[in-house]
Protein backbone atom coordinates (compact mmCIF):
# COMPACT_ATOMS: atom_id res chain seq x y z
CA UNK A 1 0.00 0.00 0.00
CA UNK A 2 1.17 3.18 -0.67
CA UNK A 3 1.25 6.76 1.29
CA UNK A 4 0.13 9.39 -0.46
CA UNK A 5 1.84 12.93 -0.02
CA UNK A 6 1.00 14.46 3.44
CA UNK A 7 -2.40 16.65 4.04
CA UNK A 8 -1.30 20.43 3.26
CA UNK A 9 -3.55 23.27 4.67
CA UNK A 10 -3.48 25.98 2.24
CA UNK A 11 -5.14 29.81 2.96
CA UNK A 12 -4.38 32.03 -0.16
CA UNK A 13 -0.83 32.22 -0.36
CA UNK A 14 0.18 30.61 2.85
CA UNK A 15 0.35 27.46 3.35
CA UNK A 16 1.27 24.90 5.67
CA UNK A 17 2.74 21.37 5.87
CA UNK A 18 1.29 19.60 8.83
CA UNK A 19 3.34 16.21 7.94
CA UNK A 20 0.13 14.02 8.41
CA UNK A 21 0.05 11.08 6.08
CA UNK A 22 -3.62 10.12 4.32
CA UNK A 23 -4.10 7.03 6.58
CA UNK A 24 -2.97 9.53 9.95
CA UNK A 25 -5.88 12.18 8.72
CA UNK A 26 -8.39 9.21 8.40
CA UNK A 27 -7.56 7.93 12.14
CA UNK A 28 -8.15 11.31 13.32
CA UNK A 29 -11.07 11.90 11.15
CA UNK A 30 -12.96 9.09 12.85
CA UNK A 31 -11.39 9.57 16.35
CA UNK A 32 -12.88 12.84 16.14
CA UNK A 33 -16.21 11.84 14.92
CA UNK A 34 -17.09 9.20 16.85
CA UNK A 35 -16.10 11.98 20.17
CA UNK A 36 -18.71 14.18 18.39
CA UNK A 37 -21.11 11.39 17.90
CA UNK A 38 -20.67 10.44 21.63
CA UNK A 39 -21.49 13.68 22.95
CA UNK A 40 -24.38 13.90 20.39
CA UNK A 41 -25.52 11.16 22.02
CA UNK A 42 -24.98 12.66 25.64
CA UNK A 43 -27.38 15.13 24.89
CA UNK A 44 -30.24 13.21 22.97
CA UNK A 45 -29.87 9.93 24.61
CA UNK A 46 -32.39 11.31 27.73
CA UNK A 47 -35.28 12.65 24.76
CA UNK A 48 -34.98 9.53 23.03
CA UNK A 49 -35.60 7.59 26.37
CA UNK A 50 -39.02 9.54 27.51
CA UNK A 51 -39.94 9.75 23.60
CA UNK A 52 -40.02 5.86 24.14
CA UNK A 53 -41.46 5.50 26.97
CA UNK A 54 -44.01 7.73 25.94
CA UNK A 55 -44.87 5.84 22.65
CA UNK A 56 -44.79 2.52 24.43
CA UNK A 57 -47.37 3.57 26.96
CA UNK A 58 -49.66 3.96 24.52
CA UNK A 59 -50.07 0.27 23.54
CA UNK A 60 -51.28 -0.23 27.31
CA UNK A 61 -54.89 0.65 28.66
CA UNK A 62 -55.49 4.81 28.76
CA UNK A 63 -56.58 4.71 31.99
CA UNK A 64 -52.81 3.31 33.13
CA UNK A 65 -51.00 5.86 31.62
CA UNK A 66 -47.82 6.43 33.47
CA UNK A 67 -46.75 10.23 32.04
CA UNK A 68 -48.85 13.00 30.64
CA UNK A 69 -46.50 14.50 28.61
CA UNK A 70 -42.69 14.91 28.13
CA UNK A 71 -41.42 17.06 30.79
CA UNK A 72 -43.45 14.74 33.12
CA UNK A 73 -41.83 11.58 31.94
CA UNK A 74 -38.28 13.46 32.42
CA UNK A 75 -39.18 14.11 35.90
CA UNK A 76 -40.57 10.26 36.71
CA UNK A 77 -37.55 8.67 35.28
CA UNK A 78 -35.08 11.18 36.90
CA UNK A 79 -36.94 10.43 40.36
CA UNK A 80 -37.39 6.72 39.77
CA UNK A 81 -34.64 5.55 38.31
CA UNK A 82 -32.11 8.27 38.46
CA UNK A 83 -29.78 9.54 35.65
CA UNK A 84 -29.50 5.88 34.84
CA UNK A 85 -32.79 5.41 33.72
CA UNK A 86 -32.39 8.69 31.77
CA UNK A 87 -28.99 7.11 29.80
CA UNK A 88 -30.79 3.29 29.14
CA UNK A 89 -29.25 1.86 26.03
CA UNK A 90 -26.40 4.22 25.76
CA UNK A 91 -23.68 2.00 25.32
CA UNK A 92 -25.23 0.34 21.91
CA UNK A 93 -26.44 3.41 21.04
CA UNK A 94 -22.63 4.43 21.04
CA UNK A 95 -21.91 1.75 17.80
CA UNK A 96 -24.27 3.82 15.91
CA UNK A 97 -22.25 6.96 15.97
CA UNK A 98 -19.52 5.13 13.83
CA UNK A 99 -21.20 5.11 10.25
CA UNK A 100 -20.98 9.09 10.57
CA UNK A 101 -17.67 9.33 11.06
CA UNK A 102 -16.68 6.88 8.52
CA UNK A 103 -19.21 8.46 6.12
CA UNK A 104 -17.19 12.20 7.02
CA UNK A 105 -14.26 10.50 6.57
CA UNK A 106 -15.23 8.79 3.28
CA UNK A 107 -16.57 12.59 2.03
CA UNK A 108 -13.32 14.39 3.41
CA UNK A 109 -11.46 11.65 0.74
CA UNK A 110 -13.81 12.08 -1.75
CA UNK A 111 -13.70 15.65 -1.79
CA UNK A 112 -10.35 15.64 -1.95
CA UNK A 113 -9.78 13.43 -4.48
CA UNK A 114 -12.30 15.24 -6.54
CA UNK A 115 -10.84 18.61 -6.43
CA UNK A 116 -7.28 17.27 -7.31
CA UNK A 117 -9.28 16.14 -10.56
CA UNK A 118 -10.59 18.94 -11.31
CA UNK A 119 -6.80 20.78 -10.26
CA UNK A 120 -8.23 22.93 -7.85
CA UNK A 121 -6.92 23.55 -3.75
CA UNK A 122 -7.55 20.42 -1.81
CA UNK A 123 -9.22 22.43 0.78
CA UNK A 124 -11.40 24.16 -1.62
CA UNK A 125 -15.48 24.07 -0.82
CA UNK A 126 -17.73 21.41 -3.29
CA UNK A 127 -20.54 23.78 -5.06
CA UNK A 128 -23.01 21.52 -6.34
CA UNK A 129 -25.68 23.22 -8.34
CA UNK A 130 -28.10 19.21 -8.42
CA UNK A 131 -28.37 20.52 -4.53
CA UNK A 132 -31.23 22.68 -5.73
CA UNK A 133 -33.63 20.05 -7.63
CA UNK A 134 -33.07 18.04 -4.91
CA UNK A 135 -34.22 20.05 -2.16
CA UNK A 136 -37.08 20.59 -4.68
CA UNK A 137 -37.77 16.86 -5.39
CA UNK A 138 -37.12 16.11 -1.87
CA UNK A 139 -39.14 18.71 0.19
CA UNK A 140 -42.56 17.70 -1.24
CA UNK A 141 -42.11 13.43 -0.68
CA UNK A 142 -41.06 14.82 2.80
CA UNK A 143 -44.10 16.70 3.71
CA UNK A 144 -46.24 14.29 2.15
CA UNK A 145 -44.76 11.36 4.28
CA UNK A 146 -44.78 13.48 7.39
CA UNK A 147 -49.06 14.08 6.58
CA UNK A 148 -49.50 10.50 6.11
CA UNK A 149 -47.92 9.24 9.11
CA UNK A 150 -49.23 11.91 11.32
CA UNK A 151 -52.74 10.90 9.87
CA UNK A 152 -52.48 6.82 10.22
CA UNK A 153 -51.18 7.95 13.64
CA UNK A 154 -54.45 9.85 14.74
CA UNK A 155 -56.42 7.31 12.67
CA UNK A 156 -54.61 4.32 15.40
CA UNK A 157 -54.97 6.48 18.45
CA UNK A 158 -58.60 6.77 17.66
CA UNK A 159 -59.26 2.96 16.74
CA UNK A 160 -57.96 2.11 20.45
CA UNK A 161 -60.51 4.58 22.43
Amino acid sequence: MTQREPLRTSNDSFHVDLGFTSAAVHLLYIRFHCFLGAVTLCLTNPIWVTKTRLVLQYSADPSKKQYKGMMDALVKIFRHEGIAGLYRGFVPGLFGTSHGALQFMAYEELKRDYNKYRKMQSDAKLVSMSMVPNLIRVTPACCITFVVYENVSRFLLDQEK
